[in-house]
């Protein structure tokens, strides 16, 4: 009756207990998805403070490059490991020569796009145009000079690697029939 005699007042009603449930679940998957993110920030050696969208996109930008690095032969793991160290020194040398922050030179997701585009090109590092679709603004022209010997490496060795398999085929076709039955 209060509440009828003040019009001004509230009325409080109490929350179905579908609609807490149905919040409760939400805050669960919320959290489960964002445990999830963190496992995989973790798993890959990247940032666990990052969240959300910031998050998504660093894994979606590493992850490529990570797995290459994991799957690849250890020779091929020491040139990917040339390949990171002259983006990552390029960076430093840019940051200090335009008295910027590294991370306004080119960000760390930045850097991820570049090393798998730079692995994945097969005329050589990629062009100063190519590097600035990927957000490469500053210093494009020097990062080209400071990736071609490195993604020389990358080129030959993946030509190599074709050879082998190339080879393994020309040689021995009757053990690639279904599961080793031969010709």
């Amino acid at each position: 009756m209060l509440a009828l005699s003040d019009p001004a007042t509230p009325i409080m009603l109490p929350v179905p207990t579908m609609v807490r449930d149905e919040e409760a679940k939400q805050a669960a998957a919320a959290a489960a998805k964002q445990a999830k993110t963190k496992k995989a920030l973790q798993d890959l050696g990247l940032d666990e403070s990052l969240q959300g969208e910031e998050a998504e996109e660093m894994l979606t930008a590493a992850r490529p490059w990570k797995d290459k690095v994991a799957s690849a032969s250890p020779e091929e793991q020491v040139i990917l490991k040339e390949l990171e160290d002259a983006v990552a020194k390029w960076r430093q040398e840019t940051a200090v020569k335009m008295m910027m922050a590294p991370v306004n030179v080119c960000a760390e997701l930045t850097m991820y796009l570049i090393l798998v585009a730079s692995a994945k090109s097969a005329r050589g590092a990629p062009d100063e145009q190519a590097l600035r679709s990927l957000g490469c603004l500053v210093g494009s022209s020097d990062l080209v000079a400071a990736l071609q010997p490195v993604s020389q490496k990358v080129r030959a060795n993946d030509q190599l690697a074709a050879k082998k398999v190339w080879d393994t085929k020309v040689s021995a076709p009757h053990t690639l029939v279904n599961k080793g039955e031969t010709m």
